[in-house]
């Protein structure tokens, strides 16, 4: 009501309208706050009321539980002290008395502990229903129900703490306590990242300054300094030329690998395909990363996964490396004609390999020639085309025939799926029933992906959440202690090496000479202690004696 109240306030002033009329506005906004207020306050108090009830309800009950064990413990106790009593006055009791006090001195305990249940049942079962449950709770322990509480006040409040909050020095503070935190994690997760790396790669910390490197430039495509660790890694390990390279290549290759992890790539199936790259292919660096991000972009273009991509290509290299550096191209293709059948890519290539041999062709050619009505498909074309050219051309024989593979009896269709040697009938389907139209424009934009469109840090940052874009902003303020890392650890290394050449009799040596000092520093300590209060003394004995003397 308040808010509209005020758009029509608005609209007034805007219009000319009367200071009168503009002021009986302002009347009717101040009584709709009032109402709002009491609105809240009535809110807020009803809420406490039924909580007071019900609290009240659950006291209640456990008190009459607890009063009812109370009064039993009671009359018990009562009981021993009255047979205990007599025992003393006549020396003994009756059996039927010694069984009356034996049997109360068992339940007096008991209920005791009885009592004691009850009330840790009911403090557990406040905090569970509190706690777990989300129950029992107070209307200010949420900031909605608070907000409800304070009514229009609770919007002075947000912007007074926001104000607080954004005052320059409250800033500059928060900036220095990030500061420090960042700098902390960062010391202590690079350290771990760089002995996990040696270890990994048989080496003594010569990949740290790249390690810190990519972590350092990378932010914007949210590179931790575990993605960059194991980018390193996977490259040393995967890519048999990585520790050959000079570092500016290393440095190249590992940041493209750390920022494809970013789109759901793992480091070790990126380096593995960087091998493929570089050693089947005899690509440069250069041409690896472009040709990385060109897959990365096919990937874009088909609507696929930068992952599913990378993968099949490393699945189909082993078989597409007889294309040379046509592989790229052959296998843009037929990732476009998987997306178009719906078939994989692995599946696919099964199917196309067995053209590969003139007798293959010929077979195939013939038997669907021999069902479809001859001269739908040429075996020598089916022989010399490539992948996809070759998927195309079953599509296109059935096309050519000017038959419908749906409308095809079953027998037919198993006839025609056996001649181009197709096993699995599902596959069949997807195949014969492919439009050539979306084939065709399907491969069209494969072909068109390159390393230009492939986007990659829009992408990397699209992936990333707001958690993560925090945490690189929080590491942004850290500061580097690369070499204060390096040089600590060239001083612990020194002290083992030491000690492992004094068979181990350095560090406690050490230890024992640290307490012999810190024991001479408190024997001085103690002793000037003594010189001092000995000084005192002596100052007030000769006060002392002064003032006799004085006083004679």
């Amino acid at each position: 009501m308040v808010k509209l109240l005020q758009e029509l306030k608005n609209e007034l002033i805007a219009l000319g309208a009367s200071t009168d009329t503009i002021k009986t506005i302002d009347e009717l906004i101040k009584t709709a706050q009032q109402k709002a207020e009491t609105a809240a306050a009535d809110t807020q108090s009803a809420a406490n009321d039924l909580k007071k009830i019900l609290e009240g309800s659950t006291e209640a009950i456990n008190n009459h539980v607890l009063e009812g064990i109370q009064v039993e413990i009671a009359a018990q106790e009562a009981l021993i002290e009255k047979l205990e009593k007599a025992k003393a006055a006549r020396g003994d009791l009756s059996e039927e008395e010694k069984a009356q006090l034996e049997n109360a001195q068992k339940i007096a305990p008991a209920l005791k502990r009885q009592a004691e249940g009850v009330a840790a049942v009911s403090d557990k079962t406040d905090n569970f229903l509190s706690i777990q449950m989300g129950l029992n709770r107070e209307l200010t322990d949420s900031f909605t129900g608070g907000l409800l509480q304070a009514g229009a006040k609770g919007f002075d409040a947000i912007a007074a703490s926001v104000g607080k909050a954004l005052n320059p020095m409250s800033l500059f503070a928060s900036g220095l306590v990030q500061m420090e935190k960042a700098t902390v994690d960062l010391f202590n997760t690079f350290d771990k990242q760089q002995a996990q790396l040696s270890q990994a790669t048989a080496t003594t910390g010569e990949y740290n300054n790249m390690l810190n490197q990519i972590r350092a430039e990378n932010r914007a495509y949210n590179v931790s300094v575990e993605d960059a660790a194991a980018a390193i890694g996977d490259l040393n390990n995967e890519f048999s030329s990585f520790t050959t390279l000079s570092a500016e290549q290393q440095n190249a290759l590992a940041t493209n690998v750390a920022r494809m992890e970013q789109l759901g790539v793992t480091t070790q199936a990126a380096a593995q395909q960087t091998d493929i790259l570089g050693k089947s292919l005899g690509m440069s660096t250069d041409e690896i990363i472009d040709t990385n991000l060109e897959l990365v972009a096919l990937g874009e273009s088909l609507n696929r996964s930068a992952e599913v991509i990378t993968k099949d290509f490393n699945a189909a290299a082993s078989e597409l490396a007889k294309y040379g550096t046509d592989m790229i191209d052959v296998f843009k293709g037929i990732s476009a004609a998987s997306k178009a059948t719906g078939i994989e890519v692995q599946s696919l290539m099964s199917i196309t390999k067995q053209f590969d041999t003139f007798e293959g062709a010929a077979t195939s050619a013939g038997k669907l020639n021999a069902i479809l009505g001859g001269g739908v498909i040429n075996s020598m074309d089916l022989l010399n085309a490539t992948e996809e050219e070759r998927v195309r051309l079953l599509i296109q024989s059935i096309q050519a025939s000017g038959k419908s593979f749906e409308s095809l009896n079953r027998f037919e269709q198993q006839a025609i799926a056996s001649a181009a040697g197709i096993t699995d009938m599902a596959e069949a389907n997807k195949l014969f029933t492919t439009s050539l139209s979306e084939y065709d424009e399907l491969q069209a934009q494969g072909a068109a992906a390159s390393a230009e469109k492939a986007r990659l840090e829009q992408r990397a940052q699209a992936a990333t959440t707001f958690a993560e874009k925090l945490t690189q902003i929080g590491q942004a303020f850290a500061v580097s202690l690369l070499p204060v890392a390096n040089g600590l650890h060239f001083i612990l290394d020194t002290v083992l090496s030491l000690n492992d050449a004094t068979g181990g009799f350095l560090i406690p040596t050490l230890l024992g000479l640290v307490g012999v000092f810190a024991l001479l520093t408190q024997v001085q300590t103690i002793n000037n202690a003594v010189m001092a209060a000995s000084t005192g003394v002596k100052f007030v004995t000769t006060a002392a004696t002064s003032g006799l003397a004085a006083a004679q």
